[in-house]
């Protein structure tokens, strides 16, 4: 959003949450989050969990200032609950083998995890968590011909 501020790029792919208004942002994709636990995990006998027992759960999620990390802690600041996770990564593939080791549990994309037998997932009740993916540039920008194209291209879609 720097780069954009300050005119070194003329758009962005963004992952998160919608950008300030001195962007036009379009929406390009989207995916939900998914809850995780092990198959040892005693949540794998249910489906539906309450959201404070998934807080009171261990914990293993993305770091900070992470789209995925934003968009969950966004949802909790509106219920004015905070996560505290006892380990954060940067790689998600560590997260899974974390959960897998049944280390605790955990929320990343659905598309990372829905393949895979050592994972079970669920729902926290009355919550869905999707995260978007933006095509943003600045309001103000001059739009040149394959500006316009690029943009025409995307809006088609």
């Amino acid at each position: 959003m720097n780069a954009l501020n300050n005119n070194e790029i003329d758009i962005a792919l963004y992952e998160g949450i919608q950008p300030n208004t001195n962007f036009i942002s379009i929406p390009l994709s989207s995916y939900t989050l998914a809850p995780i636990c092990s198959l040892e995990h005693h949540f794998t006998k249910q489906t539906n969990i309450a959201l404070e027992d998934f807080l009171n759960e261990t914990l293993i999620l993305r770091e900070q200032g992470s789209a995925i990390r934003d968009v969950f802690d966004n949802s909790l600041g509106t219920l004015e609950k905070r996560a505290n996770p006892m380990m954060e990564s940067t790689n998600s593939q560590a997260i899974i083998k974390a959960v897998e080791a049944n280390l605790g549990v955990s929320l990343l994309p659905h598309h990372l995890i829905e393949n895979n037998p050592l994972l079970h997932s669920f729902q926290i009740k009355n919550t869905t968590l999707v995260n978007h993916n933006w095509i943003v540039y600045h309001k103000n920008k001059y739009q040149s011909i394959p500006f316009k194209t690029f943009l025409s291209l995307i809006e088609d879609k």
